[in-house]
């Protein structure tokens, strides 16, 4: 039988194992979500090919950040909103309300919408100069 603190250390150890495998193989892997119930559990496992050891996070960024008219120096960039001060890693396109995502201190990833983009770009806030177009 699993348990959330059993398979809590499980995870710690197998993200250790992790790191030294994608390193020797030249990808980066990382496991999701760990459901369990009684004797069995299931995780998912993405690998992302990497050039050089790149981070594949800021590669997706550097494909999309001219739709949302930046560059790529602009990853990273600290943004603030009512709750704290973020850092901006991606953006998910397909998503109309809440496109950008940030990062906080702590690792968490939240959305916002494209409106926290105006102060990346220093853009009068609410001036309605969005780049990206919906049809």
């Amino acid at each position: 039988m699993f348990d959330k603190t059993q398979l809590r250390k499980f995870r710690e150890d197998f993200d250790r194992t992790l790191v030294e495998f994608s390193k020797k193989h030249g990808i980066t892997l990382s496991i999701g979500n760990i459901s369990y119930s009684g004797s069995e559990f299931h995780t998912k496992l993405t690998g992302y090919a990497t050039a050089n050891g790149e981070n594949p996070e800021q590669i997706e960024f550097e494909k999309c950040c001219p739709l949302y008219g930046l560059s790529k120096d602009d990853y990273g960039k600290k943004f603030s909103t009512f709750n704290g001060e973020y850092s901006l890693v991606g953006f998910k396109p397909k998503s109309r309300k809440y496109p950008v995502i940030g990062k906080s201190a702590n690792g968490a990833r939240y959305k916002f919408p494209l409106s926290v983009l105006d102060k990346i770009r220093n853009v009068p806030e609410g001036s309605g100069k969005d780049v990206v177009t919906y049809r």
